[in-house]
């Protein structure tokens, strides 16, 4: 929000009584598995030991142990819940053409991309599957489209508006993130196979250009983006560049050139902008301080 909010807080009930209280934290299997057994960093029982043993020898078993070596330390791998590793390496390694038709992702076909974004999320532990793939699909288009003409696309789907904000963060983030751990150890498993990584990098961005996606979390709005891009002031979508480059280039024009230059700006757009612009200004004179 770009602000520090300092003041007193007030207490209006009677506070309750002070007790000693003792918080036993249980670490789940998922979180013990990722552990390194010669170094956990962290007291362990023997169980817990045997179970890190237990999970690394699996997938040793699974994918071989050159493969798993290389691969355990990605920063991918390393985030995904080991539960759902050994789901996608089971998956994997019994049938070479698991996810089906897995390379259409590379296609901008999106008709095409159904079976194989259909066998991904099924195994993902998300309660509306049909609508996530759905909604995967048609917001390939997301950076051509409005919001409104994007909910037309989806809306005789049972997809609402909120669903369209949570469908993208969920495609953007664990989506995109099941698919690179998938394409990580198939690309291992089969030298051969093609790489999605392209896909992943889209997804991971909504499919939204890099610097569009980003400045949504500074509190700019994708169609004020779209309107700075189609006055041709600042080019949002030249993935090459930097975040930091891109602040940069808003400071240097300035909210005046820029209400000036950009054609159908409402009075809202303006009111969104100019906070934006502050927000940035402080961020920009901190980092110089």
């Amino acid at each position: 929000m770009f602000r520090y909010f300092v003041g007193r807080v007030y207490m209006l009930e009677e506070p309750p009584s002070q007790e000693n209280t003792k918080l036993r934290l249980e670490f789940p299997d998922d979180v013990v598995k990722k552990l390194d057994g010669n170094d956990p960093g962290i007291k362990l029982n023997n169980e817990q030991y045997v179970k890190i043993q237990r999970y690394q020898d699996e997938m040793i078993e699974l994918l071989g142990t050159d493969i798993w070596h290389r691969i355990e330390r990605i920063p991918q791998i390393r985030s995904c819940k080991p539960s759902m590793l050994k789901i996608i390496a089971e998956k994997l390694k019994t049938d070479s053409n698991w996810p089906t038709n897995c390379d259409a992702l590379q296609n901008n076909n999106t008709w095409e991309w159904r079976d194989a974004l259909g066998d991904i999320i099924e195994i993902l532990e998300y309660h509306r599957k049909g609508h996530l793939r759905y909604y995967a699909c048609a917001c390939s288009n997301g950076w051509k489209m409005t919001i409104k003409e994007l909910y037309n696309t989806v809306k005789d789907y049972g997809i609402t508006y909120e669903d369209i904000f949570t469908f993208e963060r969920y495609v953007s983030f664990n989506l995109s993130s099941i698919i690179a751990v998938i394409n990580i150890i198939r690309q291992e498993l089969y030298p051969n196979s093609s790489n999605i990584a392209n896909f992943v990098y889209k997804a991971s961005n909504a499919f939204l250009p890099k610097i569009v996606f980003q400045l949504e979390e500074y509190g700019l709005p994708r169609m004020i983006s779209k309107k700075i891009q189609n006055a041709g002031l600042i080019n949002l979508e030249d993935d090459s560049k930097e975040i930091t480059i891109v602040i940069q280039e808003f400071n240097t024009i300035g909210i005046e050139y820029l209400e000036q230059k950009i054609p159908n700006l409402h009075s809202f757009d303006k009111y969104i902008l100019k906070h934006f612009m502050n927000g940035i200004r402080c961020i920009t004179t901190n980092q110089k301080n």
